[in-house]
């Protein structure tokens, strides 16, 4: 038989009571150690990604230097704005050498990025057919990143003269 006293009530209540501090404390103690092992998951993330970045500037930083060179002869291939009025005189003394008349009707700049603009150019000719080829020739082979668009060669009624049109796009590094 069992018997249940006082004092038997007393340290089963008191026995309950300990056992339930004790999930208590127990399930406290897991949710701190969860939230640590969160925080520090997160720190580990940091400074792994950190370590990346570092590693990747210094990758970075070895190929600007290794490109050094390759970027400065490629520079030279590229507009500066202090050369576009000399640019520009340049492309009037081809037509002059070529023995064609040479017109500047439009001229623009449009912005490509952050670093270059493009420079358009349209430009008519005027005189005999082997001198307005040779023009368009001499300005195919320009010594700047460039292209040519919307060329045109026709020739004026009956005459001697043709007229040749087109757009030369100069890569020119952008206004400061």
């Amino acid at each position: 038989m069992v018997m249940i006293t006082k004092q038997t009530k007393i340290m089963g209540v008191t026995s309950l009571l300990a056992t339930l501090a004790a999930c208590i404390l127990f399930g406290l103690g897991l949710y701190i150690i969860e939230r640590t092992e969160d925080t520090l998951a997160a720190k580990r993330h940091a400074v792994a990604e950190s370590r990346f970045r570092v590693e990747e500037i210094v990758s970075l930083s070895k190929l600007v230097e290794a490109s050094s060179e390759e970027r400065d002869a490629l520079a030279q291939y590229v507009l500066h704005n202090d050369d576009v009025i000399s640019f520009l005189m340049l492309v009037e003394a081809i037509g002059a050498e070529q023995g064609v008349s040479l017109e500047i009707p439009k001229l623009n700049e449009v912005p490509l990025n952050d670093t270059f603009d493009e420079l358009r150019i349209t430009i008519t000719l005027e005189g005999g057919y082997d001198a307005v080829v040779r023009a368009l020739t001499v300005f195919e082979s320009l010594p700047y990143q460039s292209h040519i668009s919307n060329v045109s060669i026709t020739r004026v009624g009956i005459t001697q003269l043709w007229t040749a049109g087109l757009t030369i796009h100069i890569t020119k590094y952008k206004t400061l």
